[in-house]
């Protein structure tokens, strides 16, 4: 009996049968893997392209299904060991591959996006302005001061101004009324009143009227307004697919956050034709005299200064010029032209100056 059990060529068939069943285990161990995988990456996949918002919901409903359509062939093939593991595996891994590098470049294409993107809202900067010479150095140091203020275009930014420096000085700061800004500049240069607030926005304006005059002039504190940016909500439904839309694009003078008014100098309207595939662009020079409403009360006023108001102000003096419904806009300032510059590769300057 002893012999028998020692036998190998007896318990060879065995051991055959053992590691037959072994590896069945570990390709369905395999398998599971892959498919889990799979099913991972393809949540992670829609999930980026859904998040990245640019494919049309007719497109989008077709690449949905065309992922879960493959998810569920692979699940299938794994369920069924019989001749179709090793084809649902080696689908399984293309897509793993193809899910990895499409969600990977989405996802950078998408980065790129929020950093030339963004600035749903606006920001005022109201800020009080002293001589160049002046020993305050901030808004406590002042306090006794007398300030110029001008509330006709604006105003509720500079009341909330005067509020926020009310509370911070514990007192009634004394006030001098003034019709606009430039009697405002005039006032402070010739010492009518200590320290002048305004809208930070009107300061290219005040150096076009006065030489020199951000040279004169030191901040000594600053107030900020973030406004949620309104404008036509057309665009939440908007056919851009069928019907021709116009799109407003708003060139600021200014570095830094994209969400800081100032002047608009670039004021181009792109009105978009889906059906003939041609774009029409309207250029309007910066000095047209124009009425911003909600802001000039009926007086002309040169199109750039309605930048200082905001995108939503530039908007709705286009639309009540030509007549005509902007749902759509961008902007940039000097530096998202160079963070966009940037995301394209970069250029190379070679200057000796």
């Amino acid at each position: 009996m002893s012999d028998m059990f020692n036998n190998p060529a007896k318990s060879a068939p065995n051991r055959g049968k053992a590691k037959a069943k072994k590896k069945r285990k570990l390709d369905k161990k395999i398998g599971i893997f892959l498919t889990v995988l799979q099913g991972i990456l393809s949540g992670t996949f829609l999930w980026t392209v859904f998040k990245i918002n640019l494919l049309p919901t007719n497109y989008l409903l077709v690449v949905i299904f065309i992922v879960m359509a493959l998810f569920a062939i692979t699940f299938a093939t794994q369920k069924r060991h019989k001749g179709h593991a090793m084809y649902g595996k080696s689908l399984s891994i293309l897509m793993i591959v193809i899910l990895s590098v499409g969600t990977f470049y989405i996802a950078k294409v998408n980065g790129a996006f929020d950093n030339v993107t963004g600035g749903s809202y606006k920001i005022d900067s109201i800020v009080v302005a002293v001589l160049k010479d002046d020993p305050a150095q901030n808004i406590e140091e002042a306090k006794e001061y007398s300030f110029g203020v001008q509330y006709e275009i604006a105003g509720e930014g500079i009341r909330q101004a005067v509020d926020s420096i009310n509370n911070t000085v514990s007192s009634n700061i004394n006030t001098v009324d003034f019709d606009s800004i430039q009697e405002q500049a005039t006032a402070l240069q010739n010492g009518s009143v200590d320290a002048i607030i305004y809208n930070e926005g009107y300061t290219g304006m005040l150096s076009e009227t006065f030489e020199g005059y951000e040279a004169s002039i030191k901040i000594i504190h600053r107030y900020e307004i973030k406004t949620q940016i309104s404008v036509n909500d057309s665009n939440k439904e908007f056919a851009v697919t069928k019907d021709t839309f116009s799109v407003y694009i708003s060139g600021i003078d200014v570095f830094g956050a994209i969400e800081t008014n100032s002047r608009s100098d670039v004021n181009i309207i792109a009105t978009v034709n889906p059906k003939t595939n041609q774009i029409l662009l309207t250029t309007t020079p910066r000095d047209f005299y124009v009425t911003i409403p909600g802001v000039s009360n009926g007086q002309k006023d040169k199109l750039t200064h309605a930048g200082i108001y905001g995108v939503d102000a530039s908007i709705a003096t286009l639309e009540n010029l030509y007549d005509t419904e902007i749902p759509f806009y961008a902007r940039v300032n000097f530096t998202s032209i160079i963070e966009i510059i940037d995301q394209l590769g970069g250029i190379d300057v070679y200057s000796e100056y």
